[in-house]
């Protein structure tokens, strides 16, 4: 990578938060007999220790899993049930037994760059003690769209992200072999399973893809898969950097990055380091700043404020009139921190407050998967039990059909504020005194 404009573009994607890492296995080992060793490398090494593969093959994952497998079947013949195994089980006993030393490069480059999204394509839980006391929410894909980021436009509180599932249970949470890899991918292709906000926040970033070591065929469908995007586009915007050791003997897979404007460095060691010390050298570079997060508070809140973070401004506005009437207001995730469960907390507050406020918009018109219309489901429900007393008081932004399938009954059905109205604050006046009389 040498072309100084491709550092610059990294470089100003990164002051703009734009840039997510995707960390693989090459920065992870185990100490054995005082040496460091690739922390794959050992498993399989573990594996092969004790179910003996045959010696004129080359054994991998795949070969041990078919031998467990195989090796199951004659003992539920024989009714032995008690010594069957999987090779989940055996990875899992393996790295609950075995420390994960982290690359210092990795290290240094997590701590160097506050990046609010880091992906994982390893199963091992080695970037989680990095990450210990940066207020890291952690995540591990499980086949289903639920694991998922709150917003498809922010990542609040920062994530780390398993990307195939992460090692810590016994059955199988994970992926090993490159057949249960081939399975995750599918599942990311298909609409109806994969995080959708993830998805599409990913989709318009700069991905920096370290240490992820896959043959060209798989990592082709691995990189559309995550990055989701027209490969035959045509679009000439640099789309990320892959660097890792395959490149040094895949001629081919640098042909096909090149080809989709994605630029390759050989190391990704190196590679973090001439980052770092780039950085050195660029005496206006403004770290970029995690979005703000507070520290949970538990007290109930007067107002809950439900918005799209396309309106952010408009509603920041909004929480500024309502606070000077000395009323409370929960405005979202600026009141969480990392080790809070997001949707418990938001349901909690949704069912205290004394008024749900959602704000109507022309994003809230063409937005059809944010994280407000899973508010708006709780405040909907929350009304029932309300018992006709006024709850719901949408305030609308900017001009809006009132007629749009998308604005729930509900919303209708109350007196909806108008933002743009001269009388608005006389308007939060009385919000604020029908629940305080």
């Amino acid at each position: 990578m040498d072309n100084e404009r491709i550092w610059g573009i990294l470089f100003e994607a990164i002051e703009q938060n734009r840039v997510v890492p995707i960390i693989g296995d090459e920065f992870f080992y185990a100490e054995v007999g005082g040496e460091l060793v690739n922390y794959k490398k050992h498993i399989l090494n573990e594996l092969i220790s004790k179910f003996n593969p045959p010696k004129d093959i080359i054994p991998d994952f795949n070969m041990i899993s078919g031998l467990i497998e195989a090796q199951n079947v004659l003992l539920r013949a024989t009714g032995n049930f008690s010594n069957a195994t999987s090779i989940y089980y055996e990875i899992g006993d393996i790295v609950r037994n075995t420390p994960i030393v982290c690359d210092q490069c990795l290290t240094d480059f997590i701590q160097s760059f506050k990046f609010p999204l880091i992906l994982s394509t390893s199963y091992l839980p080695g970037i989680e003690q990095l990450l210990a006391n940066q207020g890291f929410e952690v995540k591990a894909y499980d086949k289903s769209p639920r694991i998922d980021i709150p917003y498809a436009d922010m990542v609040a509180p920062p994530t780390l992200y398993y990307l195939f599932g992460k090692c810590g249970k016994a059955n199988k949470t994970y992926m090993a072999t490159e057949d249960d890899l081939l399975e995750y991918i599918h599942y990311w292709h298909n609409i109806e399973t994969r995080p959708m906000r993830l998805s599409e926040y990913l989709s318009d970033k700069f991905l920096l893809m370290l240490g992820c070591d896959y043959p060209n065929w798989l990592f082709r469908f691995f990189w559309h898969s995550v990055k989701n995007f027209n490969l035959l586009s045509g679009s000439t915007e640099v789309k990320g950097v892959v660097a890792g050791s395959i490149l040094d003997t895949d001629n081919e897979l640098s042909r096909f990055l090149a080809r989709i404007q994605t630029h390759t460095y050989a190391n990704g060691r190196d590679f973090m380091k001439e980052l770092r010390e780039k950085k050195k050298t660029i005496t206006n570079f403004a770290s970029p700043k995690i979005h703000e997060i507070n520290r949970y508070d538990d007290r109930p809140c007067d107002i809950f404020i439900s918005y799209s973070h396309r309106d952010d401004q408009a509603a920041k506005a909004i929480s500024d009139i309502i606070k000077a009437q000395g009323a409370s207001v929960w405005f979202d995730s600026s009141n969480l921190i990392g080790s809070d469960h997001y949707d418990d907390i938001i349901r909690n507050k949704i069912t205290e407050c004394q008024r749900f406020v959602p704000i109507l918009s022309t994003a809230t018109e063409t937005e059809k998967r944010g994280y407000f219309r899973k508010e708006w489901s709780l405040a909907i429900e929350e009304s029932t039990f309300r018992l006709g007393s006024p709850y719901i008081a949408p305030i609308a932004i900017n001009e809006i059909d009132y007629n749009s399938k998308l604005i729930p009954k509900e919303f209708k059905d109350s007196h909806i504020l108008s933002y743009n109205s001269q009388d608005f604050e006389n308007e939060i006046k009385r919000l604020i005194r029908s629940f305080r009389q």
